[in-house]
């Protein structure tokens, strides 16, 4: 048998599947070096030659193993041996071991991602990709791997054919090997700098500010000698030339060593050889990232630890700061029993970085990097991702376009979709851009009962599911912590970017907390706004209530200075002795939970257009002549408990469960169908709006012409 490898870890996973009797090498100074080091004792029975075998050699070999199969060298010995290829073994090489099989089973090119590929090599990696999917499918390919692979991966691997072995390097780590590294902590060295993936100096800010007193680095393969040497001077860092693998190199560490390192797969393995460490990963931010790296290798890079999870994958897409702040929240509610990630989609109201902050702040996601894709490079990202259930927590057209996009994935997951806080009215309108998910997201009974109609009517099947919203964390119904007629220290205002619509009915607003702040002057007032000027929200706002501030400022109807605009996050506003006024704003509930003091502003009506309906019959839907007062009250316990405040249940995390599991076996319903013919809906709006009205006359005068199973057709598109 012989073996095929290009890197030390191939070499000794080759030696560990104690089959090979000959290892061709690639010849380089880093492998002649590793190989020279080696103890002789290491290579009885072993013959090393440097390049490839021949291809006589290779066909003639009853089994090879092989360590790259995105190698345009070997795949070019697959076509040449013409349908006498070998039984293969295929050992570890990293993250793209796990890339290859991915693009195996989805017969996809095998190619190197982090490179820029011609024609001719991509199609060089299609035939390599579809030989071995016939080889696996014959029987003829075994995976030896120390991996730990998630369920997902190793069921598609196996179903296309590949027999799976695995391994912990048993045999290498048992061999008294010299001069390994025992006192930590430890810094595993990485490509992504030598590969021109990452700046430099952020990686170097990045060590620098590990704050580390001395540390070990272990070098990478690939970084140069001027690299290492810059490594070496900062203090206290000692710098192990690359040769080992890091798994054997750290195979004798203290117990508990404390290991530092960027995304790699070398997280997964060494738990395997090294006596419990404690592995710190830190994954890349967007502002290392060279501007030439594409979406698909940024999340395959960041993917690349915790890739051996068993839970399903949940991935939420976000458009915005509002729709992002509830995902953000709710995922934090599931992690016990999903592998969560937080994304971002480009779109005309990204969030900056301040207001991705604020809506983060509390979240196990405050100080995560969350990454922002663009549209098209959604269905890469995704397929490299590989999730089995999307939440696409955005805006309709948005949510359109996301459950469009999975409709065509090689691995179709569960799509829900569902609306940052209070949800009513339930319109049709709303559901039509989610007519392709299988779930949607409540958060009362009564809103589930209306939304179930409005579904039922437009004869869309989507499971509705309630959940109470994650930012209300009170176990039971809330109770008051003011007393009727206690002046608040001070008085915050949410506003909302839909209603009311008038100018002149947003000024009342202002000039009603204008009247409060003059009869309690010892009590603050701060117009709470989710966006600074130039910033842009979830719905576009006309009448901004800074600029109208200003404007009542400048007329001399407000004091300057008695009112204040302020921007954060919502939690910062509402501590104890605040009170909390709005139209509609999910905010009053944030603020009933804690038990303050809360207005509806009534004086516009409570009704579905000011979006605030939900709140009719809770008792503080009041006038702004209250709000001057100081007037405030508080629901009922009975309100509370069937609006918004119900006892927690498992119904959305079993829901999500099951419809993961459906996602991993196959068994949700094929939408691509629906996608394209929404997706055609949406392009005929678009072009009937730009049209000229002649030209759509003369079209509705010819449709008229047509027969009438033609029309019918064509009204079914």
């Amino acid at each position: 048998m012989i073996a095929i490898v290009e890197s030390p870890l191939q070499f000794l996973a080759a030696l560990e599947t104690h089959k090979a009797s000959t290892l061709f090498c690639y010849d380089s100074a880093t492998m002649r070096d590793f190989v020279e080091k080696l103890p002789l004792s290491f290579l009885a029975d072993i013959t090393v030659k440097w390049g490839l075998p021949p291809t006589r050699t290779f066909t003639a070999a009853q089994n090879v193993i092989v360590g790259d199969l995105n190698s345009g060298s070997f795949q070019l010995l697959l076509v040449r041996a013409r349908g006498k290829l070998p039984a293969l073994t295929v050992v570890d090489d990293g993250r793209a071991t796990i890339t290859a099989f991915e693009n195996v089973v989805s017969k996809a090119p095998l190619v190197r991602s982090r490179v820029s590929n011609s024609v001719v090599r991509t199609g060089l990696g299609h035939v390599a990709s579809r030989i071995l999917y016939a080889h696996a499918q014959r029987g003829h390919i075994t995976w030896f791997t120390a991996l730990t692979l998630n369920d997902s991966l190793r069921t598609r691997v196996e179903n296309a054919g590949v027999r799976i072995e695995s391994h912990s390097f048993s045999t290498i780590r048992s061999f008294p090997w010299d001069d390994l590294p025992t006192s930590g902590p430890f810094v595993i060295g990485s490509a992504m700098v030598a590969d021109g993936v990452i700046d430099e100096d952020s990686y170097f800010c990045w060590l620098e500010n590990l704050g580390l007193d001395q540390f070990a680095y272990i070098a990478h393969r690939r970084e140069s000698s001027a690299f290492l040497n810059r490594v070496g001077s900062i203090p206290g860092a000692t710098v192990y030339a690359a040769g080992l693998p890091v798994e054997i190199r750290l195979s004798h560490a203290q117990a508990g060593s404390e290991v530092y390192s960027l995304p790699t797969t070398a997280t997964e393995t060494l738990p395997l050889t090294m006596d419990a460490p404690k592995i710190k990963t830190t994954f890349v931010p967007d502002d290392w990232w060279k501007p030439n790296v594409t979406m698909k290798t940024k999340m395959e890079l960041n993917t690349a630890v915790n890739r051996a999870t068993t839970k399903p994958i949940l991935v939420s897409i976000s458009d915005s700061e509002s729709y992002l702040k509830w995902s953000a929240s709710l995922l934090d509610q599931l992690r016990e029993d999903f592998d969560v990630h937080v994304w971002l989609v480009d779109n005309p109201i990204l969030p900056t970085g301040e207001q991705i902050a604020n809506a983060l702040a509390g979240s196990d996601f405050s100080s995560a990097h969350v990454p922002v894709v663009k549209n098209s490079e959604l269905k890469v990202a995704l397929e490299d991702l590989r999730p089995d259930v999307i939440l696409a927590a955005a805006t309709g057209p948005i949510v359109q376009v996301i459950y469009s996009t999975a409709a065509f994935l090689s691995h179709r997951p569960g799509l829900v979709s569902g609306l940052p806080g209070v949800g009513l009215p339930a319109t049709s309108k709303g559901q039509r851009y989610r007519r392709l998910g299988d779930m949607f997201i409540t958060h009362s009974a009564f809103e589930k009962e209306r939304y179930e109609q409005v579904l039922t009517d437009c004869r869309f099947p989507v499971e509705v599911v309630v959940a109470r919203l994650p930012m209300l964390k009170s176990k039971k119904p809330p109770r008051a912590r003011f007393t009727p007629g206690d002046i608040p220290t001070r008085l915050v205002f949410a506003p909302q970017a839909k209603v009311p619509v008038e100018k002149d009915e947003r000024e009342q607003i202002l000039l009603s907390l204008n009247r409060f702040a003059r009869n309690f002057p010892k009590s603050s007032v701060i117009v709470k706004v989710r966006s600074r000027p130039g910033e842009q929200e979830t719905h576009h706002e006309e009448h901004s209530y800074t600029a109208l501030l200003e404007d009542l400022e400048r007329e001399g109807k407000v004091i300057p200075g008695r009112l204040s605009v302020e921007v954060g996050p919502m939690s910062d506003f509402l501590e104890p002795g605040t009170a909390l006024a709005t139209v509609s704003s999910t905010a009053a509930l944030e603020s009933l939970d804690r038990g303050l003091a809360t207005l509806i502003i009534a004086d516009f009506g409570v009704n579905e257009d000011m979006l605030n309906e939900a709140f009719a019959d809770s008792g503080i839907a009041q006038p702004l002549s209250d709000l001057e007062r100081s007037d405030f009250r508080f629901p009922s316990e009975a309100w509370l408990t069937a609006n918004y405040f119900q006892p927690f249940t498992d119904e959305l995390p079993h829901a999500l469960q099951l419809l993961a599991k459906r996602a991993r076996a196959q068994q949700l319903p094929d939408i691509r169908t629906g996608a394209l013919q929404q997706n055609y809906r949406g392009l005929r709006a678009t072009v009937r709006s730009r049209t000229p009205k002649p030209v759509v006359q003369a079209y509705r005068l010819v449709r008229r012409e047509m027969p009438q199973r033609v029309r019918d057709g064509l009204s079914k598109l």
